[in-house]
């Protein structure tokens, strides 16, 4: 056999489209269904994730308003008990069992949860039946590998005996459910703000893991740490400070440099010392932004307080008030996070 032919036919037993079983079909079956595989897979995360938030959003709540929780009763192993060393050990608990509490729910369940104890009704969120539509096409995808049921296509009067996820589907689901988390995010809020004139605060949740014992001290309210040659308490940018052995929920507020200092501590003992490490960095408030007086975010108001608002309205007030979009659009922010504030300020002005 001549030298040509042999590496001829070494090539043909290695060659992965010799060797592959079906491998046209393969490539013709990945072809036309990997999008859709991914577009489902996509999809699928996005609901999990708005879930997670749900519950990241309750426990916000709670770690900030600690009454919501009064007069629940609660069940304790002494020997569990007498590891706690402070009452924060003990509240970090019972925040985190009662939100592990709406792992699982159905989204309807989830709806009525946040209206009994936030009294937040998401059914005000605009899309919110389009949202619940997507939790009971992901349990389609996930438990019948989107083969509807009759259930299914009654509720909402669809022929359809395969769910496909196209890509205007996709696309609509980021767009709702961005809306959505933004709709969750104002509400909590207003709950863990209560109305006290206008906040201009900086507000940011921060979630740490605790590696080492060491680092226990960076968040004890007294702490101290310097800004401008002034010394600051923790406790004086707290909203909420909850804390176990392992774990940090901190609900940061106040004047963007002074939180922003005590941000850059932390991240700076994360990158140098590893003792600690930031899971979780969520911004509440971004109400700092507006340089604008409150008799201006009142007149803004003015022209947003009834509804719908017609197109262009940012642009409108921007040439009417002779005040830059950017900042109307900041406006547009803080006044929407604070609605009840400005309502009431115009009533009080009638």
């Amino acid at each position: 056999m001549s030298k040509e032919r042999h590496e001829e036919r070494i090539f043909l037993k290695y060659d992965k489209k010799i060797n592959l079983p079906h491998y046209w079909e393969t490539k013709a079956f990945l072809n036309l269904e990997a999008q859709n595989y991914l577009r489902e897979v996509i999809f699928v995360r996005l609901i999990s994730a708005t879930e997670v938030m749900l519950q990241d959003y309750a426990q916000i709540i709670y770690s900030a308003n600690r009454a919501t929780l009064l007069g629940k009763e609660i069940k304790i192993d002494t020997n569990l008990l007498s590891t706690f060393q402070t009452i924060d050990e003990v509240w970090s608990k019972i925040v985190r069992e009662e939100c592990r509490n709406l792992n699982g729910r159905k989204f309807s369940d989830i709806i009525e949860y946040y209206k009994i104890k936030f009294n937040i009704n998401l059914r005000r969120f605009a899309e919110i039946l389009a949202i619940e539509e997507m939790y009971d096409q992901r349990n389609i995808l996930v438990h019948a590998l989107g083969h509807t049921d009759d259930a299914f296509r009654k509720k909402y009067s669809s022929n359809q005996s395969f769910l496909a996820i196209t890509d205007k589907n996709l696309r609509q689901c980021f767009t709702n459910l961005e809306a959505f988390h933004e709709f969750v995010r104002r509400a909590s809020f207003k709950k863990i703000n209560p109305t006290n004139g206008i906040n201009r605060s900086f507000q940011l949740v921060l979630k740490i893991r605790i590696n080492e014992e060491s680092a226990n001290h960076l968040f004890d309210p007294n702490y101290l740490f310097n800004f401008k040659n002034k010394m600051h308490p923790l406790s004086s940018v707290t909203i909420s400070n909850l804390r176990n052995k392992t774990e940090v929920d901190l609900i940061l507020s106040g004047p963007r440099e002074i939180v922003s200092e005590y941000i850059q501590i932390i991240k700076h003992i994360e990158d140098t010392r590893k003792i600690l490490s930031v899971t979780r960095r969520d911004v509440m408030s971004r109400s700092h932004k507006t340089k604008l007086s409150d008799e201006k975010l009142d007149e803004i108001f003015s022209y947003i307080q009834t509804r719908p608002w017609p197109e262009g309205i940012k642009q409108k007030i921007s040439d009417e008030m002779g005040i830059s979009k950017t900042q109307i659009s900041y406006a547009f922010n803080l006044i929407l996070e604070q609605e009840d504030e400005f309502l009431r300020r115009a009533a009080t002005t009638i």
